[in-house]
């Protein structure tokens, strides 16, 4: 470019001269720096491939083409930073997890012409519920490759439930019942409502606590044996279940988390029973301060009491389970119950293995509550997810139908998208207001 210029002023010189007129030469400067701005700045892009990708994994390839004859000098130690965001929020990161780049095709002269990085996308190591995801490797200020390199920006997008049986309202065949068993996932973290279907009985009490040590279904990929003791005898009176159990419960009795969730198994599975309020424990025919490990059975134990969050447990298998959780006393608006089944408004609470049950872009209009119908309008995106994904929909509406009935005073909800009815693609009609399923995580 500089020569360019050079020749453009010799030829005005020649012009000037040419025409007679006095030209003083040393008003100009031909000696143009080397340096000058105009010279064109290297050709650098940083650029990505995905080498291997599941629905639950990335391994991400990075790299800097140089242009030939850049003299690579700088050390690429955080160079830049790399974060992985949801919804424009931070979610990690990674910088110091990938501050080391290799180089490629080093010469004698020590020219380099790539430089590489590879970012492995682990959904269970990362910990993060499913979602759409966005890695940034963004230059940081300051570093002389930000004169030359944008930011890239990749997609990320995890899909671990692959199966989700739909809450149900009416039984398999009118000579069955449906009992809420509750079972502790294989690690003994969460307990999981299942509804197992049998012959009917009189003697609900019974055939409850017998279901229990039957254990769930394999297929379920839950706890692996019976989460519960023997329980040799059972009595209800004035609303308390006595439950019988020896004192020397072996397994049952070895660890805390165990000994937990065998007192809340039979807890929460006796209080679905109507005419359950409470539960006292009896060993060797006594109260006892701590006849399981951890748990104080010197006193009544009761169900846990609504409201509730249904969010998700998603077992190994990727089957999908809704559970409960406890709202905190301090959320008292509809719209915030709602919020909390997000991800992004709650996300320290969500994982791999509890997830949200409300994509993010799903947002709440406007409510009202009117002799027990709870009215909620959602916006357009309500209608999308069950275009997008039947299995999400049916696992947001049942969601959305056992929280909001679980608040006081809330009987059925009346589910309507921008003030119409929804117009969707399934076996559930909008037209009248939708009560909670009876029947929850049915086992099939």
């Amino acid at each position: 470019m500089r020569y360019f210029f050079k020749t453009i002023l010799l030829l005005l010189v020649l012009s000037f001269v040419g025409a007679g007129t006095v030209f003083y030469t040393d008003t100009i400067n031909l000696d143009i720096d080397s340096s000058d701005e105009s010279e064109e700045p290297p050709q650098l892009s940083l650029e990505y491939a995905f080498q291997d990708h599941s629905s639950t994994y990335y391994l991400i390839d990075l790299w800097i083409d140089l242009e030939e004859g850049f003299e690579y000098t700088q050390n690429l130690t955080n160079a830049f930073s790399i974060k992985l965001l949801s919804h424009n929020v931070e979610i990690a990161d990674l910088s110091s997890d990938y501050d080391s780049w290799s180089s490629t095709g080093m010469s004698d002269t020590g020219s380099v012409d790539k430089v590489t990085n590879q970012i492995v996308l682990d959904q269970n190591l990362l910990d993060l519920p499913d979602g759409t995801y966005e890695l940034t490797v963004t230059p940081r200020t300051g570093h002389a490759l930000s004169e030359y390199i944008e930011a890239i920006s990749i997609p990320i997008q995890y899909t671990s439930i692959t199966d989700y049986q739909y809450a149900i309202n009416e039984t398999p065949s009118p000579n069955n019942i449906g009992l809420t068993l509750y079972f502790p996932d294989e690690s003994s973290n969460y307990l999981v409502p299942i509804t197992r279907f049998v012959p009917q009985t009189n003697t609900t009490l019974r055939e409850t606590v017998t279901q229990l040590e039957s254990g769930p279904s394999a297929n379920l990929a839950l706890f692996d044996r019976s989460p519960i003791p023997p329980v040799p005898r059972i009595q209800l009176s004035g609303g308390t279940a006595s439950l019988y159990l020896s004192s020397q419960l072996g397994f049952y009795n070895e660890y805390p988390n165990v000994a937990k969730m065998a007192a809340r198994s039979l807890v929460e599975s006796l209080g679905s029973i109507p005419e359950v309020q409470r539960i006292q424990f009896y060993f060797d025919n006594r109260i006892v301060d701590e006849g399981l490990t951890g748990v104080p059975t010197n006193t009544i134990i009761e169900p846990e009491k609504p409201p509730f969050l249904y969010v998700i447990y998603r077992a190994p298998n990727g089957r999908a389970f809704l559970v409960p959780s406890i709202i905190d006393e301090t959320v008292v608006s509809i719209n915030e119950i709602l919020q909390l089944l997000t991800f992004d408004y709650n996300p320290e609470f969500y994982s791999t293995e509890i997830q949200p049950t409300i994509p993010e872009e799903v947002k709440l209009i406007s409510y009202s509550l009117a002799e027990g119908t709870l009215m909620v309008d959602f916006n357009q995106a309500f209608t999308n997810v069950f275009a997008k994904n039947l299995l999400q929909g049916r696992i947001m509406l049942d969601s959305i139908l056992l929280t909001l009935t679980s608040v006081e005073d809330v009987n059925d909800v009346l589910i309507r998208v921008n003030g119409e009815l929804p117009e969707l693609d399934t076996d559930i009609s909008f037209i009248d207001p939708l009560e909670a399923p009876a029947y929850i995580n049915p086992e099939v």
